[in-house]
């Protein structure tokens, strides 16, 4: 099986509290990860969190995704997403941020897993769906892009 992280550098969008980022951060220390929250709330905080852990690697952007190519942050290998809605919009958002044979892995419910999967297919990705230990009925939809 392929790992489901690939390296160096992965991006949460919406990291809300920071699951699963900080887990991540804290398993796999060689990651630098930045976590983008556009909550300001929320973002100081991951900061603090960050802070408390000594989790070196580990940058908040309190920013929208669309501020995100302005702050020139990218490109990732990883760019890990939850609970999506209208994945065409974001998908177009993410790519530019992702590297050439980067890949997304989005956190979401069985319901509705298979569409998604399959429009991401379309799209130019390598699919694969791994079930969510932390969490039942959820899924992480690995979607790898393909070389062009």
């Amino acid at each position: 099986a392929a790992p489901l992280f690939l390296g160096p550098r992965v991006l949460d969008v919406g990291a809300g509290g920071g699951y699963p980022a900080v887990s991540v951060a804290i398993l796999k220390p060689d990651l630098s990860l930045e976590l983008c929250e556009r909550s300001r709330r929320k973002a100081a905080y991951l900061e603090y969190v960050a802070a408390q852990l000594h989790l070196a690697r580990v940058t908040v952007r309190a920013a929208e995704v669309k501020q995100l190519l302005a702050l020139c942050v990218g490109p990732f290998e990883t760019i890990m997403v939850r609970a999506v809605g209208g994945i065409g919009t974001l998908e177009k958002l993410l790519r530019p941020l992702m590297t050439e044979r980067g890949q997304l892995l989005l956190c979401l419910g069985l319901a509705g897993s298979a569409e998604l999967g399959t429009t991401l297919a379309e799209r130019g990705y390598d699919v694969a769906v791994h079930e969510d230990p932390a969490a039942e009925r959820r899924v992480v939809l690995q979607a790898r892009r393909l070389p062009k």
